[in-house]
């Protein structure tokens, strides 16, 4: 072979290049097994590469250093071959396979008149390198490895091993697969079943070696082990009742993991299982491997004791340096009868072949052994009435929702679960003909949709997430629809290919069953054997949604006029020409003639046909060749565009309308695939009337503004807001504001500057007129687009002491067509009515946080809110005084508050001290505040305070609430200048929060769940847990108890984790809504110690007559809903060891802080539950 170049190259080749030695023509391809292939002659290299470009220059000592391999051979697909000694001619396929073509006539079927000039001659003594098949190449299917069009499509498919044909996606896949257009043949015959598109470069297409070496980049090793979760023994079932017994369904029997090594991808092509155990081959009906819940195989049978799964392309692939589980799973035969045990091997790595790789593990690879059992009421499912179509070759319209299949499934003997159907189109329809597939019982939708045919025209509905659900005994009658699309004279029928494509289960017995009786599974269909047949294709076209229906503008140009939908279906459809009708109706002194000028038809936004004036009430014919073609099951949008003039170029004068009509077609659509003509569209077809009108502006009243009343001195006053539109006909583009002043109001007493805002953005727009005159020209520079509008706020500074009003503003607009550029002018209007007042400022309580514990040492505690409204205009409060008793402030470390500034950002103030004296209440003042109130609005104060720790001032029990001073030490400044120093206007008190108590730490309670046993279990459990600040102590705890029916007696608290009883004394409810007061222990120093650890309790008692419908228990805390005295605490509760009386009846939960130097059950720091959380949850028991 002469080499014309090879490039020197000093890298070490790798697996997949091209390499030959200086001073030697012979080129080789290196395969992945690291032996060098060697192309025979120039014919066979060229059959695989276009030129030499590729090849590289090696040491010889390298190339020495690679094995000699085999010959290679012709790629299949591109040539046919013969020996020069003998006439018969062969199509190549994989792996060197001859298929002899049978005669002349096959051949030119396939190749067309000049197939001979495909062939090449091998040399005999290369004929060797082949294997010859004993099949022939069929007249109605390519040979695998031929590259195919189909019809007048340019699209290219590659023709698989199974007879598929996969689509290569683009030209990228086209050239990454080393394709060449020389090798494309144009097929006469029906195209086959559409696989899965080859959209990049696919090694087992590329592998020069045909699949001698290896295939390059794959994995040198395979580890094979049992996995973990292989299923464990068990028992399957069967039904051996004659002609109508069934069999365990996908009963799993081992499941393998398989590693490849880090260095490649592994393709598994090849496995062998052995049958193990006390059973028959023929106790299996056939078996399947799984990955997860996706079948790889269809059904293998069991020959003297092995099971074989074989794909030349591979079962499976293992990517590199990952582990795949694989399932064997099997179906049982119905005669198998109870008492056997079958289990599945992997015996050794040679019943494992791979693409190379050498296979490693522990053998044999064991499941476990599963036993048999008869069961004559396993569930069973038949299935009936396949009538669709009802009569052979039925037309089918294309259109939506189309019912192309329906079937009865009927349960016998259990209720059973639909989880998967995976149906089957058979016949020459393609993968995109239908789509939107749904199943539909009595009416109502069951599982998902299912968007398109998979590979070998499947569509698989899993219903797993939401089986269906067929009663024992009953049916569920199911209807199939699609949307068909496509497929103009395709026909097809739907169908069950195979058993494992019905996955139902067996709800009492938790099993899968065979959807098919007595061990013979037949392909489920119409029962008459017939097909539908798609009808020829149709282009439906009516006005579309989004087609305009606002104004148009005069002399605007490339307006849109109509938006027209042509949806095609059932095959591509090619539009020759239409007819574009513009009508136009005169308005007053307008030109009701005129017609429109430069018409332009756009398909999906791209101009089709030539430019053309629309003539007044006149079909225009536009014409397309064949640049108007709408795919089947696409709706393209076609628009008709053009300027709003005159034929003549003569702008319309405004108040005339226009209307767009696509005019009765004759013979321009035709059906690309059974190729007959019809009219598009089959009756005058319109857009919407539109009105040509001269673009506009105008002006309006914000009405999101009210009047208002302003205080005199106030700067940045805003005056009035108002909206500036644009007409629907065009945009604008606005130029100046006008703002007209009556005397009054711009005198120099009343208004010092004026200016306008951007409602929006804030932005200034125009200058600012320092000196407001009768009118006021701001020139501005904005657009907006048809229909769109801007909201401008107008400004200004309020003399102080101006006392004219009511007064208002006038406003107009002025700006020219965005489209156009004609000039528009806005009609004035008055805005808001201004009125000159007094501003005002109150006070009232905030959202004032609820009484609680804080904690001696704590910091950031908040005990108050204050809401400040301000009339008329803003203020800013600079000083305030807040206040609280004498006895809490000397727990507390410091008080502070937060609010927003006029910028709206949040102030913390410096911390202040509480300072005491001989009032009653201690003060804290502060000053240097910027809270801002803005004007009609409100504004909040937050106050917080810190605690000290107890051995500094603080004091366990120490109360108080915060105060907002009404008279003294307060001042805030209005806008305009005002001072007021008081609160509010007849306020004459001092504003007070909640009260608040201190502790020097506290319990926090939660209900747990009880369970629903009262009588038996406990009546409320809970846990208490005590705060990080120290360790608390529990005496008394009660609750109510409140029945309906039954009785509760004998009350006691029980520790649950020890079950130890922690109260002395039984107490039972006085009534069937009463109270009892459990105290631990006696009177004595018994006590609940509780720490930062949770500890959880219950409430236990004797329970009566909780037997009848009816019956109820409510147990709740009772809590103590305000606070007592420390001293008297311990000694009211406590000391009662009954049921509290009326006397106790604040101080039905006992604890304490120990915050005492010397704490006992005797000292002070003991108190009731006030304030304690969360004790408010009921337990309720029913029956």
């Amino acid at each position: 072979m002469s080499v014309v170049t090879a490039p020197e190259a000093q890298a070490t080749a790798s697996a997949g290049d091209l390499i030959k030695m200086a001073g030697l023509s012979s080129v080789y391809y290196l395969a992945a097994d690291g032996k060098r292939y060697v192309f025979p002659n120039e014919s066979t290299y060229f059959s695989w590469y276009s030129d030499f470009s590729g090849v590289i220059t090696i040491p010889q000592s390298e190339l020495e250093s690679y094995p000699l391999g085999a010959n290679v051979t012709v790629r299949p697909g591109t040539k046919l071959v013969k020996i020069t000694t003998n006439p018969k001619v062969y199509a190549v396929t994989s792996n060197g396979n001859l298929v002899a073509i049978p005669d002349e006539a096959t051949a030119s079927t396939l190749y067309g008149s000049a197939w001979n000039k495909r062939i090449i001659d091998v040399p005999d003594a290369f004929f060797t390198n082949y294997k010859i098949s004993a099949s022939t190449v069929s007249a109605t299917a390519y040979p695998q490895g031929s590259l195919v069009k189909f019809g007048a499509a340019a699209d290219v498919f590659y023709i698989n091993a199974d007879g598929t044909a996969s689509k290569v996606a683009s030209e990228t896949a086209f050239l990454a697969n080393r394709f060449k257009w020389a090798d494309v043949v144009t097929a006469t015959i029906a195209k086959p079943t559409e696989g899965t598109a080859i959209s990049a470069a696919v090694a087992t297409i590329i592998d020069t070696s045909s699949g001698a070496g290896g295939v390059a980049g794959s994995g040198t090793g395979l580890t094979i082990a049992l996995a973990s979760d292989t299923p464990a023994s068990v028992t399957v079932i069967t039904n051996t009742t004659a002609s109508t017994g069934n069999g365990q369904a996908n009963v799993p029997f081992l499941k393998v993991n398989f590693t490849a090594s880090a260095d490649g991808d592994v393709v598994v092509k090849n496995l062998k299982f052995k049958r193990t155990g006390i059973s028959a081959d023929t106790d299996l009906d056939g078996l399947f491997l799984y990955e997860g819940a996706t079948r790889l195989t269809d059904s293998s049978s069991i020959s003297s004791n092995y099971v074989t799964f074989n794909n030349a392309s591979g079962l499976f692939t293992v990517a590199k340096g990952t582990t795949k589980a694989i399932t064997l799973t099997g179906d049982m035969n119905y005669a198998a009868t109870s008492g056997k045990t079958i289990g599945m091997n992997l015996v050794a790595a040679a019943d494992v072949t791979t693409n190379g790789a050498a296979v490693s593990g522990s053998f044999p690879v064991a499941g476990n052994l599963m036993s048999t059992a008869n069961a004559t009421d396993l569930g069973r499912v038949t299935f009936s009435v396949y009538d669709q179509p009802s009569s052979n070759n039925a037309g089918l319209s294309p259109a939506n929702e189309q019912e192309i299949w329906k079937f009865t499934m009927t349960s016998t003997n259990q209720e059973l679960k639909v989880e998967r159907l995976k149906l089957t189109a058979v016949g020459s329809i393609q993968l995109t003909d239908m789509k939107n597939f749904k199943l539909l019982v009595s009416g109502a939708q069951v599982g998902p949709t299912v968007a398109a045919l998979a590979s070998g025209n499947i569509v698989d509905f899993d219903l797993s997430a939401a089986p269906l659900i067929i009663p024992k005994g009953g049916s569920k009658a199911v209807s199939v629809r699609a949307d068909v699309v496509g497929g103009s004279t395709r026909t097809f029928y739907m169908s069950f290919q195979n058993q494992n494509d019905i996955i139902i289960k067996d709800n009492n017995y938790n099993v899968y069953i065979e959807p098919y009786s007595a061990g013979t599974f037949s392909v489920l269909k119409n029962t008459d054997g017939y097909v539908w047949l798609i009808d020829q294709g149709a282009l439906a076209i009516s006005r579309a949604t989004n087609s305009p229906n606002t104004d148009v503008a005069v002399d605007a140009t490339n307006v849109t006029l109509g938006i027209f939908d042509f949806t095609a279906s059932g095959e591509d459809i090619k539009v020759a020409n239409l007819d574009v009708q513009a009508n136009i109706s005169a308005g007053t002194g307008g030109h009701g003639d005129g017609g429109i000028l430069n018409g332009k038809v756009l398909v999906d936004d791209v101009q089709v046909g030539t430019t053309k004036n629309l003539t007044d009430a006149t079909d225009v014919n536009f014409t397309f060749g064949s640049t108007l073609i709408v795919k089947a099951g696409t709706t393209a949008k076609v628009k008709i565009v053009g300027d709003i003039k005159t034929t003549t170029s003569t702008s319309f004068s405004g108040g005339e309308t226009v209307a767009i009509t696509l005019g009765t077609g004759s013979s321009n659509a035709q059906r690309q695939t059974s190729l007959g003509t019809f009219n598009a569209p089959s009756t005058d077809t319109s857009a919407y009337t539109l009105n040509i009108t001269s673009g506009a502006v105008s002006v309006s009243k914000y009405s999101g503004y009210a009047n208002q009343t302003i205080v005199a001195g106030t700067n940045d006053a805003r005056l009035g807001s108002f909206v500036v539109s644009a007409g629907a006909a065009e945009g604008v583009t606005v130029s100046s504001i006008t703002v007209a002043l009556d005397a009054v109001e711009y005198n120099a007493s009343t208004l010092t500057r004026i200016y306008l805002k951007d409602h929006a953005t804030g932005v200034q727009l125009g200058d600012a007129k320092s000196s407001p005159s009768s009118s006021n020209n701001f020139s501005v520079s904005f657009t907006l687009v048809a229909s769109a509008n801007k909201v401008i706020d107008l400004y200004g500074d309020i003399k102080s002491g101006a006392n004219a009003g009511p007064w208002t503003a006038n406003i107009d607009a002025d700006g020219n067509g965005a489209n156009t550029g004609l000039s528009v002018s806005a009609s004035a209007v008055d805005i808001q009515t201004i009125t000159i007042g007094t501003g005002s400022l109150t006070t009232a309580n905030g959202s004032m946080p609820d009484s609680a514990i804080v904690l001696a040492g704590s910091t950031g505690n908040y005990l108050a809110q204050y809401t400040f409204s301000a009339s008329n205009e803003g203020f800013t409060i600079d000083k305030l005084k807040l206040k609280v008793g004498n006895d809490f402030a000397t727990s507390t470390a410091g008080v502070y508050v937060k609010y927003k500034n006029k910028a709206g950002t949040t102030v913390t103030s410096s911390t202040q001290v509480f300072t005491t004296g001989s009032e009653a209440n201690a003060t804290a003042t502060f000053t240097g505040l910027t809270l801002y109130v803005p004007a009609d609005d409100d504004a909040t104060l937050d106050v917080y305070v810190d605690m000290v720790s107890l051995t500094s001032s603080g004091a366990s029990g120490a109360n108080g609430a915060i105060a907002l001073d009404f008279g003294e030490g307060f001042n805030a400044t209005g806008d305009s200048g005002t001072s007021q120093t008081n609160i509010g206007s007849g306020i004459t008190a001092d504003l007070t929060g909640n009260t608040f108590y201190n502790r020097k730490s506290k319990p926090t309670f939660a209900k747990l769940d009880a369970g629903s046993d009262p009588v038996n279990g406990g009546l409320y459990k809970f846990s208490v847990v005590a705060d990080a600040a120290g360790n608390i102590e529990i005496k008394q705890l009660s609750f109510t108890v409140s029945t309906t029916g039954c009785d509760v007696t004998s009350l006691h608290l029980y520790d649950p984790n020890t079950s130890t009883q922690l109260t002395d004394t039984a107490i039972s409810p006085a009534t069937t809504d009463g109270v009892v007061a459990l105290i631990v222990g006696a009177i004595d120093n018994d006590v609940l110690s509780i720490s930062t650890t949770p500890k959880t309790y219950e409430v236990r008692g004797t329970v009566t007559g909780y037997t009848a419908t009816g019956d109820q228990i409510i147990v709740r805390f009772k809590q103590d809903v305000a606070a007592t005295s420390t001293a008297s605490a311990y000694s009211k509760g406590a000391n009662d060891n009954t049921s509290p009386a009326v006397s106790a009846a604040s101080q039905y939960n006992v604890w304490s802080d120990r915050s005492a130097s010397a704490h006992t059950t005797a000292t002070s720091d003991w108190t009731n539950g006030y304030l304690l959380k969360d004790m408010t949850v009921a337990q309720s028991f029913s029956k």
